[in-house]
């Protein structure tokens, strides 16, 4: 499994403790600091705004850019994502008193992943 973006306080611990990020390798799990630079949060939801649409594809339905699938069995995505409430003073982002860890890990990835897009025609 490869390294995926995770919150960056689950590498912070009280001294003398083991972080979260820590508990988790010794599991052989292993995460990336997600990023958390100047507006990345802003930036962060509209990259996945842009990867939803794309995944409706052009007025034909062809889907020529990466998008976002979701899954029926990704119960704490459909539970919490479509519901997640928008920030009352930035209306860019979402409200951070909400239930908003899974969205922030779709974020998360949406910030992490490579934009590189390769469209190559099929052939017989």
């Amino acid at each position: 499994v490869k390294p995926g973006p995770a919150d960056s306080s689950i590498y912070t611990a009280e001294p003398g403790e083991r972080s979260i990020a820590q508990r988790f390798e010794d599991a052989g799990v292993r995460f990336t600091p997600s990023y958390r630079g100047p507006g990345s949060r802003v930036n962060g939801w509209q990259l996945v705004r842009d990867l939803l649409a794309a995944s409706l594809g052009d007025e034909t339905g062809r889907q020529e850019e990466p998008g976002l699938s979701v899954m029926d069995r990704c119960r704490q995505v459909l539970r919490t994502f479509p519901s997640a409430p928008r920030d009352e003073t930035d209306p860019d982002d979402v409200d951070t008193e909400s239930e908003d860890h899974v969205p922030d890990v779709i974020r998360y990835k949406a910030l992490a992943r490579k934009h590189v897009v390769k469209v190559e025609e099929l052939r017989a």
